[in-house]
């Protein structure tokens, strides 16, 4: 007798060395499936092989794709929050429009990836070209980090100081080297007081200026780290104006 009841299809995640991560099964099964359904039930995709993969608009928040070859993937309009993307090879993958705030993309190769209306607020970008980053990105960070610098223009000397020092660690508030608000805190009375300065101002790495500095650490100075070397330039603009 005939049977029309559809099958259901096995798909397996591989790693870069064959190894299989997650395995999937369903009816109209598809690799797109099986990455989600992976993320849902929390395994570790670490250095998954989804070179090409159609990820468009999948639910990876959180995902770990630590390593994972993303070469030439599809990922638009993918929910990509919070995910660990650490040095993740991107290059020439399709992210316009995908959230990608608060995600981990430390290390990640993102040569010609199209990065167009992607949202990168909170991410962490160190190591990044900043050539391989959209220029609304940048734009907007740099306006945000003027909005501050100019708010802040007496500490800005002493501020310039540490950075061409290697004196700024853009993950925390407070210590020996801090991020943009905490180190002009720790110049000008405290978090508080600077975050009152400035007109209209909550602290947090959803703030645009503030995100930019999560790719610069203790050690990083204009000489060795873009990030940095962009921010001075900035500075230097504001210190400059009349």
């Amino acid at each position: 007798m005939f049977d029309s009841k559809p099958k259901k299809e096995k798909i397996q995640i591989l790693s870069i060395t064959g190894k299989v991560l997650y395995e999937h099964e369903e009816e109209d099964n598809s690799l797109k499936k099986a990455v989600v359904a992976a993320n849902l039930y929390g395994a570790n995709l670490y250095g998954a092989n989804l070179r090409g993969a159609n990820l468009y608009g999948a639910d990876l928040y959180g995902a770990d794709l630590y390593g994972a070859d993303l070469r030439g993937a599809d990922l638009r309009g993918a929910d990509l929050r919070g995910a660990n993307l650490r040095g993740a090879n991107l290059r020439g993958a399709d992210l316009r429009g995908a959230n990608l705030r608060g995600a981990d993309l430390r290390g990640a190769n993102l040569r010609g990836a199209d990065l167009r209306g992607a949202d990168l607020r909170g991410a962490n970008l160190r190591g990044a070209d900043l050539k391989n980053l959209p220029e609304d990105y940048i734009n907007q960070c740099s306006r945000d980090m003027l909005f501050i610098f100019r708010a802040l223009k007496a500490e800005l000397p002493e501020f310039r100081k540490k950075l061409i020092a290697g004196k700024i660690n853009g993950s925390q508030y407070e210590g020996d080297c801090a991020c943009l608000i905490g180190t002009m805190a720790k110049i000008d009375g405290g978090l508080d007081k600077v975050c009152k300065t400035i007109p209209f101002y909550s602290k947090g790495a959803q703030n645009p200026g503030e995100s930019w500095f999560l790719a610069i650490h203790e050690g990083d100075t204009p000489k060795n780290n873009e990030f940095s070397k962009h921010a001075l330039m900035l500075v230097d603009m504001v210190l400059k104006e009349k």
